[in-house]
């Protein structure tokens, strides 16, 4: 949310939000974005993560 339009790696975000080294091989981060996209997107509401495949994810602003 403090960086709409601004690609983050999924590196940034799992050190970031988790303190999780990045080699770290897990989909904790895919699990919460599909969960964080649901409640946004309840009732109706449109997609405003997008995933940058291969890159990370971007908030639409």
């Amino acid at each position: 949310m403090r960086h709409p339009r601004q690609v983050l790696t999924r590196t940034q975000l799992l050190e970031q939000v988790w303190g999780y080294d990045a080699t770290l091989e897990t989909n904790v981060l895919e699990v919460h974005m599909g969960h964080l996209r649901q409640k946004l997107e309840a009732n109706g509401g449109s997609r405003l993560i997008k995933t940058i495949r291969g890159v990370g994810y971007v908030m639409k602003g």
